[in-house]
């Protein structure tokens, strides 16, 4: 059954009779190949942004309020269905998709208010533990196991940090599928190359790589083409790997998005981190020319999705005068982080290893 987790939650969204508004969509002249949505209902449905987590990524391991929204004071019918994720030891965790019975699941798959695409849900691992929206190593491994037992390279788990647009203090990842919105459509950033940067110690099947040619520095873990496994050492060396950097993000206080897709070359997990700066508004000068006085003044919010290449432009201007070149300025200038604190983060993520 695993290998139908992905056509599992696309079903579960189709029962709840779960619908995204129409969608606009544009791929973007040039390398790159950003996607560029608009959607004139998303910013309107979607939670603000809590307040916690304004206060950016120092707060990040502090528990919601009890005042703040979190996903427990969700209706029975905004659950879609629940997850199961069971450990085989050295062998990657058993995932199943199942129907909600009359028990609020331990891991549940849910509506998402604002959605994007046909299956655009929400994950929350142990819904009633109230878990702050920060990765813990179960948690990145459960999320790499759905992943992972979908073996859908059109289908991947998206993660905002606290200080990276994360909007619930309530520990979630999202679904996206891409393909739901074009047939073959990936985000962007898995359709690029990679190069390797090191290998990890101790002979783990796990390598790190840069993107050379995105405008943001990012990180892929995963495993070489010619290095395809099924012991289970590639996966936990990929978890292993992403782990070391996500500890040393969070000792940091530094803000970060993640993205967990299943790489088709290798079919093992590949987890690519973005750390950053501090949130923003971001590109609010970039379209004043084209916008009428007070129109866009909050300018975009770049989280996982937009790091990833797939852009939401809040409103019909951007979309239609958004290009490869804004992209690039927003990217380089306003998210990534500069040069030489990226490099001190890999120095000593390689130490940790």
């Amino acid at each position: 059954m695993s290998e139908l987790v992905a056509q599992l939650l696309l079903e579960a969204w189709d029962a709840a009779a779960a619908t995204a508004a129409e969608t606009q969509l544009q791929v973007l002249r040039g390398a790159l190949g950003v996607i560029v949505l608009f959607n004139p209902s998303h910013s309107q449905r979607k939670r603000p942004v809590d307040q916690q987590l304004l206060r950016g990524a120092a707060v990040s391991s502090a528990s919601p309020p009890p005042t703040a929204f979190n996903f427990t004071q969700i209706k029975p019918n905004e659950v879609l269905c629940a997850l199961t994720v069971d450990e085989c030891g050295e062998l990657p965790p058993q995932v199943r998709v199942r129907a909600v019975d009359e028990r609020p699941p331990r891991h549940a798959v849910l509506v998402n208010v604002s959605p994007l695409m046909r299956g655009h849900s929400l994950v929350v691992f142990d819904v009633a533990q109230l878990r702050p929206q920060r990765l813990e190593l179960s948690y990145l491994r459960a999320s790499v196991a759905v992943v992972h037992a979908a073996r859908d390279a059109h289908f991947a788990l998206g993660f905002n940090s606290a200080g990276a647009w994360s909007s619930v203090n309530h520990l979630h990842l999202q679904c996206f599928f891409p393909s739901q919105l074009d047939p073959g459509l990936q985000l962007p950033i898995l359709r690029q190359n990679r190069r390797e940067l090191f290998r990890a110690a101790g002979g783990a099947p796990a390598a790190v790589f840069e993107f050379p040619h995105w405008p943001m520095r990012c990180y892929g873990v995963g495993v070489g083409a010619a290095e395809r496994d099924s012991s289970g050492a590639a996966f936990n060396g990929v978890v292993r790997v992403a782990w070391a950097l996500l500890q040393l993000l969070q000792a940091r206080g530094i803000p970060h998005n993640v993205l967990v897709a299943h790489d088709d070359a290798t079919s093992q997990p590949l987890v690519v981190v973005f750390p950053r700066r501090e949130q923003q508004e971001n590109g609010v000068a970039l379209f004043s020319q084209h916008e009428h006085a007070g129109e866009g003044a909050e300018g975009l919010r770049f989280a996982v999705a937009e790091v990833a290449g797939l852009v939401v432009a809040g409103t019909a201007t951007r979309f239609r005068h958004f290009s490869q070149e804004i992209y690039e300025r927003i990217m380089r200038d306003e998210v990534s982080l500069p040069q030489d604190e990226a490099a001190s983060i890999v120095d000593e993520w390689k130490r940790l290893l």
